[in-house]
């Protein structure tokens, strides 16, 4: 590791730790470094003038800028497993599941349960994005060829209300096989259950068919993530409000107001959130990388989480920038890991 991303991810470890302005001596005096505070602050004044550190007012100190904490969570975290009594704590969600109760009453503990608990190891607050009922059915499909790789799919739920999205394939695909893709769909959809359990079993029967099936997988998660969109504001859970108040960062009365705001009005946290919906593995999001000037203080960490290879929702954290990142991913990913494991079970055991 060159000096200069061992001096930032040092006063950045320090800066997570203490939330205070972080100086060559500091540096100097709490990490081993085999060189001199002289040489630290010279290498601190052009981390500066790189954008990745700010100037704290007239004093010594320094602090990350978000391009800073952008470059260490991409570049320089210690890759730790999470410790043993987080993983129980996550594991513990595990009896929720085996609860003999109706289905919806157990979802809605595991996800109230699961935010509360991502709070409570985080320091943050944490939330999870109920996406869309495992058994939702498509009624009706429909693909049509706009040019070469650009399509419109119409589509219809049990609500009877007529959708449409727009369709990019990463490949040209012939009027034969758009036709094809259609036959698909209408072959699932006549069966009349989840389209999610259809598509797996239609193509372990139709082996001659299985060039289109990433198609299909793409088309299908493109319809129904439109169905987490238009639901995420029913299903949205997020506790640990309180975690963030005692932060320093937001000591401050009007930011104090301004939290408060955000979590208890949500309209910004489910804009941000939706556009998280379609990711497919650990994302983290931080300050001014947001859309939304509102957010230029927090971070976000999530992860989707599915069943049966299909994403249902996002778990995740939403907290200070100086956030514990990598253990805070750490606990977003076991968190998914072990409620896609809940929900997969469920659903088995229903079948």
């Amino acid at each position: 590791m060159k000096r200069k991303e061992l001096i930032l991810k040092n006063l950045i470890k320090e800066f997570i730790k203490t939330g205070n302005p972080v100086s060559s001596l500091d540096i100097k005096k709490i990490y081993t470094m085999n060189c001199s505070s002289a040489t630290i602050r010279n290498e601190m004044a052009c981390l500066e003038d790189n954008g990745l550190l700010i100037r704290f007012h007239n004093f010594g100190g320094r602090i990350p800028s978000d391009l800073g904490y952008r470059y260490y969570v991409d570049n320089l975290l210690d890759m730790t497993s999470l410790n043993k009594e987080d993983e129980m704590s996550i594991n513990s969600l595990e009896e929720i599941g085996k609860l003999k109760r109706v289905k919806e009453i157990i979802l809605r503990e595991l996800f109230h349960y699961s935010a509360g608990l991502l709070s409570n190891l985080s320091g943050h607050a944490g939330f999870l994005i109920e996406g869309r009922n495992n058994d939702n059915i498509i009624k009706n499909l429909n693909i049509i060829k706009v040019n070469e790789n650009v399509f419109t799919v119409f589509f219809q739920f049990e609500d009877n209300v007529i959708k449409n999205k727009i369709w990019f394939s990463i490949q040209k695909l012939s009027h034969s096989d758009i036709e094809k893709i259609n036959n698909i769909f209408s072959h699932i959809i006549r069966v009349r259950q989840s389209a999610e359990n259809m598509v797996s079993q239609f193509f372990s029967k139709n082996l001659e068919l299985n060039y289109l099936k990433e198609f299909v997988y793409d088309i299908l998660n493109l319809v129904l993530n439109s169905d987490i969109e238009s639901n995420i504001d029913k299903s949205l859970y997020i506790e640990g409000i309180k975690q963030l108040i005692t932060k320093p960062e937001f000591a401050d009365i009007e930011k104090i107001k301004s939290l408060i705001e955000l979590f208890e009005n949500r309209t910004l946290l489910i804009k941000e959130i939706k556009s998280l919906i379609k990711q497919e593995s650990i994302n983290v999001v931080i300050g001014e990388e947001f859309d939304c000037s509102e957010l230029i203080d927090f971070s976000f960490v999530t992860i989707p989480y599915s069943v049966e290879g299909i994403n249902k929702g996002v778990v995740g954290v939403i907290g200070s920038k100086r956030m514990e990142y990598q253990k805070v991913i750490n606990i977003v990913k076991k968190t998914a890991e072990n409620i896609s494991h809940i929900l997969t079970s469920m659903k088995i055991k229903k079948c």
